[in-house]
């Protein structure tokens, strides 16, 4: 009894394709094309601000998740995190603010990576080394605004570290989904 069933399905789906290329051929109304056309680019192109804002409210939210880790700021989980002390016991202080630039975006950026669609990534693949740079300018620009105490000579190092873990994270995510 199923063969026959999977025999009529089979034969019922071959007859609507050869109705189907048979037929004679239908346009669409000039309103109905108008509009589809108009879906597929806008799916196909998203537009670039749209898309960088769904990067950075993704970036700021596993950002200010990080901040919780961060001993330096005294605002939750991390003010005795021995791995965190370890490493700015053990480097020089360029390398451990590039080191914590790099670990303060890396989730964020890698997030991204995985929530932005092929075609947004593809949208934005020209400019996101200039986002990179922005996004790190804001974010620490945001810790002055927020009172936090950090050295003018600490911004090169940091910034230099956050643009490597946004290209590492994002870049190495949306690379592997492709």
């Amino acid at each position: 009894m199923n063969n026959t069933r999977s025999s009529d399905l089979k034969n019922n789906t071959l007859k609507e394709f050869c109705d189907f290329v048979e037929a004679e051929p239908m346009s669409p109304s000039a309103k109905t094309e108008s509009h589809i056309m108009n879906m597929v680019q806008k799916d196909l192109c998203p537009p670039k601000p749209l898309v960088f804002g769904k990067f950075l409210f993704i970036e700021v939210f596993t950002g200010v998740i990080t901040l919780f880790m961060c001993p330096q700021f005294g605002l939750g989980f991390g003010g005795h995190n021995e791995f965190l002390h370890s490493l700015h016991e053990t480097f020089d202080p360029f390398t451990f603010y590039v080191i914590c630039g790099f670990l303060f975006v890396i989730a964020g950026s890698a997030l991204s990576g995985l929530f932005l669609r092929h075609d947004e990534i593809r949208s934005i693949k020209n400019s996101k080394y200039a986002y990179y740079l922005v996004y790190a300018l804001i974010a620490y620009f945001m810790f002055f605004l927020l009172s936090v105490e950090i050295l003018v000579l600490s911004a090169i190092p940091w910034i230099l570290g956050s643009i490597i873990g946004n290209a590492l994270g994002f870049g190495l995510v949306s690379k592997a989904r492709v």
